[in-house]
């Protein structure tokens, strides 16, 4: 059975642009309906003030972001070089 993972991202303060009012609720809305409704396994939240993840930031940073997707990827890499 596949997994279903998902990554919501909601910034209200951005390092050089207008503060959003809504963005950070949405994502974390967007993760409880993922959650209860649409039955995914597994959904990282990256918001301003986010919680980390086994130790590691979820600031919403490319770098962290980044990160994330490496390791989410490294299960699949033997079949991404087949």
């Amino acid at each position: 059975m596949a997994k279903n993972w998902a990554i919501a991202i909601g910034i209200n303060q951005y390092d050089y642009l207008q503060p959003l009012n809504y963005a950070k609720r949405d994502a974390l809305l967007m993760q409880e309906f993922l959650s209860n409704e649409a039955g995914f396994e597994r959904i990282f939240l990256f918001s301003d003030d986010s919680p980390p993840v086994d130790g590691k930031s979820t600031r919403p940073t490319r770098t962290n972001l980044l990160r994330v997707l490496r390791q989410l990827s490294k299960p699949w890499e033997k079949f991404i070089s087949m």
